[in-house]
């Protein structure tokens, strides 16, 4: 019997090319994303808005198209000045950090701003894209939880016992000034001193060694069980 081998001609695959990007497909990107984008030319002029940065900053796309951010947008860079942002964005292509803006009800909106440079093939900047995450729940809470802190700090100071917050490797976090007498230490040398140790020359009511591993503290961060009235 003749074998006949079968002979397959290899053909170069065409090249395709991906340098085309359709505007529609990033308009739709753009408008389905939940944070505020802005869209301005080199010099700040406006050129689109997805509709949440309508909805925020109460601005139509076509009343805003052609007008400059900084007259439109009453807005205030955290941390740094304004000049210097700018500067960032076009030394580096891009530039982030936190933004007040004011609504015209003078509320207070805070977001997580990110500004990103888009540049043609010859490394031109063409337009300018601005993307803003309102983090404004954010801050409240923190605010909220610092004024609960201070209210919580400012009781336990004016407490007559002592008053000791130990994290969950036994090391202390602080204590109140009542304790920090008791100890015999400054408030610097307690933090971050753990709890069973023998430093502490801990003895019982009949003046035995009171044993590290039944240290009340230790023994609630190990059981979850409440331990009262140790003498130690």
């Amino acid at each position: 019997m003749n074998n006949r081998a079968n002979e397959t001609e290899i053909k170069e695959a065409p090249i395709l090319s991906v340098g085309y990007k359709s505007p529609f497909l990033l308009n739709e990107l753009i408008n389905a994303m939940p944070e505020a984008v802005i869209m301005a030319d080199p010099d700040f002029n406006i050129t689109g808005l997805n509709p949440v940065a309508e909805s925020i900053y109460n601005l139509s796309l076509k009343d805003a198209v052609g007008k400059s951010l900084f007259n439109l947008i009453r807005f205030e860079i955290l941390a740094s000045p304004l000049s210097d942002a700018i500067r960032q964005l076009f030394d580096c292509g891009f530039w982030c950090g936190e933004v007040i803006y004011y609504t015209p009800k003078k509320q207070k909106l805070y977001f997580d701003s990110r500004c990103t440079l888009i540049k043609d093939e010859l490394g031109n900047v063409t337009s300018i894209v601005l993307v803003n995450n309102n983090i404004t729940k954010k801050i409240r809470q923190q605010r909220e939880l610092l004024q609960v802190e201070k209210k919580y700090e400012t009781v336990v100071e004016s407490l007559s016992e002592g008053v000791v917050v130990i994290r969950k490797d036994g090391k202390i976090s602080t204590a109140n000034k009542k304790a920090i007498e008791i100890l015999g230490l400054t408030k610097e040398e307690a933090t971050g001193k753990v709890v069973a140790s023998a430093v502490w020359k801990a003895v019982k009511e009949d003046n035995s060694v009171f044993p590290l591993e039944e240290f009340p503290a230790m023994v609630t961060l190990a059981t979850g069980l409440e331990k009262t009235d140790v003498i130690m």
